[in-house]
């Protein structure tokens, strides 16, 4: 983006994916958030923020690729008392991506040089379709089922509806099984691929962080030296996409679908969010399927949330199952 500032009503910032250090600790919030830090023995001597439009301030924290696992936990801990989820982004070109999201519902108006709410749905352009063609009726289906999915300036006064919390009410109220069928529906292959039951005895899951991970054309992967943790103003692992305003781009599904599922998955497996990026979601497990069928159920839901775990990933779903069976790290990549 060419030019980084934003207006929305009194509020006003910059796009720029760079964390700005906190200097002036006056504000009320900063100060009990940095006093609980203290308190848990957790360094706040890089805190940032991140200033961005649609969405609450999300404070930040810098800390060694080695250590990141390690603090995430420790404000998992405390975020009870903080109220701020912790979340590991690699660095500042994921940041970048996490921008990209948020400005797909901005405009930019070139008097003031500056980016604020779209009056009109970015995806919201109306598609003539044969009403006849039962995908179409599904989709329909599905479109209600889901509801609202973007963001709109209403008034000019900065104040968007629906808002982060409203896609959370939506996410938590929301059918997900429902959300599954009408899925299956539009598309076929989903469940042909179920099918296919031959159980790979050779795969195993893979319980490290990929967010911490780069590839070094001299030694391979290798651990990040620095990455960011954001403290995202949310009381549980689930709101995290909504309060970012995350998803409704290719297959990846709209704000509302991730509360849905990330709520379904951590009342069934404890799975809570670990991290974020440009295209991906990872997720920390503490109760993982612990038998084939329940592990080929939880894949068959995990692809269909997400086709690439699957597509450019295990390459099937008994593949997948093997590596969620007993695994303590989920991965979803939407490219």
């Amino acid at each position: 983006m060419e030019v980084s500032k934003w207006v929305c009503g009194d509020r006003q910032g910059t796009l720029n994916p760079a964390p700005e250090r906190i200097h002036d600790t006056s504000d009320t919030k900063v100060q009990d958030l940095v006093q609980k830090l203290d308190e848990a023995s957790i360094d706040s001597s890089t805190l940032g923020q991140l200033n961005w439009p649609l969405i609450d301030i999300v404070y930040t924290l810098e800390v060694e690729g080695t250590a990141a696992e390690q603090l995430w936990k420790q404000l998992r801990a405390i975020s009870i008392d903080t109220g701020y989820w912790p979340v590991i982004v690699a660095d500042e070109d994921e940041l970048d991506g996490l921008v990209d999201n948020i400005s797909c519902h901005l405009e930019f108006d070139s008097e003031s040089k500056t980016w604020s709410p779209r009056k009109k749905s970015y995806f919201s352009e109306d598609i003539v379709f044969e009403e006849a063609d039962n995908v179409v009726r599904v989709v329909r289906e599905l479109k209600d089922l889901e509801g609202d999915s973007e963001p709109l300036d209403l008034d000019g006064s900065g104040a968007v509806s629906p808002t982060p919390e409203d896609f959370i009410v939506a996410g938590e109220k929301m059918n997900m099984d429902k959300w599954l069928d009408l899925k299956c529906a539009v598309n076929q292959e989903i469940d042909e691929e179920f099918e296919e039951s031959d159980w790979p005895y050779d795969v195993a899951p893979d319980d490290s962080l990929q967010a911490l991970q780069t590839w070094d054309p001299d030694v391979g992967s290798r651990e990040l030296d620095s990455v960011f943790i954001l403290l995202v103003h949310a009381d549980h692992s689930w709101e995290v996409p909504a309060k970012l305003l995350y998803g409704g781009w290719n297959d990846c599904p709209v704000p509302q679908v991730h509360v849905g599922f990330l709520k379904r998955w951590f009342r069934l497996h404890d799975a809570e969010i670990i991290s974020v990026g440009r295209a991906t979601i990872e997720m920390r497990v503490g109760k993982p399927p612990g038998s084939r069928d329940e592990a080929l159920e939880l894949a068959r839901e995990q692809f269909v949330y997400c086709p690439d775990c699957v597509d450019q990933g295990a390459g099937s779903v008994p593949s997948l199952a093997a590596e969620l069976l007993n695994g303590r790290i989920w991965h979803f990549w939407w490219d």
